[in-house]
């Protein structure tokens, strides 16, 4: 005989007063991480991010991607260092190597992330401001 809850994760198995779950309540539960897993994906996320960035340093897109992954998460100001580095580091690349589109690429997105974490952080006077060039 099969276990019909074997088949089941342990979050589908939950009952209201008793009864099953219906199929809408297993599915969302099946298809939306709980928060405990999305808090495990995110750590493990930016463990990612910055090991590549400690492999490759030099690289404006390892830069990019964890300045968008801090827009995900609402630091701002953490968000604006990666893009203001990720531009310094876009713009001598385009200058130096023949990879112009992939520079010219990750200057538009850090240029863009950048922008966002400004008019999230609602910058006060006193606090430094960077400019589209990746200087404060």
């Amino acid at each position: 005989m099969v276990d019909k809850d074997a088949a089941m994760p342990d979050n589908a198995r939950e009952t209201d007063a008793g009864h099953p779950p219906t199929f809408w309540k297993r599915l969302v539960r099946l298809l939306l991480p709980s928060p405990l897993a999305r808090a495990e994906r995110q750590a493990e996320r930016l463990r990612e991010l910055n090991v590549a960035l400690r492999l490759y340093p030099e690289s404006p897109t390892n830069y990019v991607l964890r300045g968008e992954f801090y827009l995900e998460l609402g630091d701002y100001g953490r968000a604006a260092d990666d893009f203001c580095k990720a531009l310094g580091l876009a713009c001598r690349q385009f200058d130096d190597d023949r990879w112009g589109i992939v520079a010219q690429s990750m200057q538009d997105r850090a240029q863009r992330g950048l922008k966002i974490a400004q008019r999230n952080l609602n910058l006060e006077d006193g606090v430094e401001q960077y400019d589209a060039s990746g200087e404060v």
